[in-house]
């Protein structure tokens, strides 16, 4: 998939949107990269490295670290669609979201880059190693933990309830 380099849109059109949310207002713009009835892709307005997109639910959604586990299978196609929309690009890609506590925009969006980066400082912030960023696969493997956890304790529950029937 080849796709061009654009100059970023103007940001206060975005901001028209109902909620005031500026991912929310992409959706049917003319802008996405790639669109269906969950997803949305399209460039960051502002972005950080050479190829830089961002992939984002329909659904006004909080950030990945404090999804519910029942949202594993929404974050897994997010990331097929945003390797799709970087896979015939050269360079190393990076994916990943940003933890709760460094978001600019509350709505949940992966970032799938290419670096360079446009500013050196920027490299830290897209890295896994440290705490602010959460890498798609860290994020599937979080997700994944809490479905079991609640698996578990689902379990435990109805154990405790045919217990106590049983009494």
């Amino acid at each position: 998939m080849d796709l061009p380099q654009e100059t970023p849109a103007d940001p206060a059109a975005a901001r028209s949107s109902p909620d005031g949310c500026v991912f929310c207002a992409y959706a049917g713009s003319k802008e996405l990269l790639y669109e269906d009835d969950e997803i949305m892709a399209f460039r960051d307005k502002f972005p950080k490295a050479r190829t830089h997109y961002l992939v984002v639910p329909k659904r006004h959604l909080n950030t990945v670290d404090r999804l519910p586990p029942n949202e594993l299978e929404l974050v897994k196609r997010m990331h097929a669609v945003a390797r799709q929309l970087v896979e015939d690009l050269p360079g190393r890609k990076i994916f990943g979201y940003h933890s709760h506590r460094t978001i600019s925009v509350d709505h949940l969006h992966l970032h799938a880059m290419i670096p360079p980066f446009t500013r050196w400082f920027w490299w830290p912030a897209f890295q896994s190693w440290i705490w602010m960023f959460i890498s798609d696969t860290q994020a599937e493997s979080m997700l994944e933990r809490k479905q079991r956890k609640l698996a578990a304790k689902q379990a435990k529950a109805a154990a405790a309830e045919s217990k106590s029937d049983g009494d």
